[in-house]
């Protein structure tokens, strides 16, 4: 068990469907191939959903509802500075993320 009433199984539970969802949003919503290689795109599904799970274990003496989703954009967002995958203003020119791509 974790602090505060959480369990390690709903941790793991919000893993899984944070996981997911963020890849079902990949393949109908968003643009996935600007992440470029297929590591980077499971690395960002996994850790999308770690982040998702963490912001919901983790207590901050606010409702969880609120520090999910900022928590989880936080770290998400760190992420994709780290993956050099944000450009800012540049996002919606047709560029990969990451450097150069390769359309299919």
């Amino acid at each position: 068990w974790l602090p505060h009433g959480k369990s390690v199984a709903g941790f793991l539970g919000a893993w899984a469907v944070g996981s997911i969802a963020t890849q079902l949003s990949l393949a109908f919503v968003l643009d996935a191939r600007r992440i470029c290689t297929a590591a980077d795109q499971l690395t960002f599904v996994v850790a999308s959903g770690f982040f998702g799970a963490f912001g919901e274990a983790i207590y901050l003496g606010v409702d969880d509802n609120l520090s999910l989703p900022v928590v989880a954009g936080a770290m998400l967002e760190l992420l994709m500075r780290g993956m050099s995958l944000w450009q800012g203003e540049n996002a919606d020119d047709g560029e990969c993320w990451c450097g150069d791509f390769q359309s299919a």
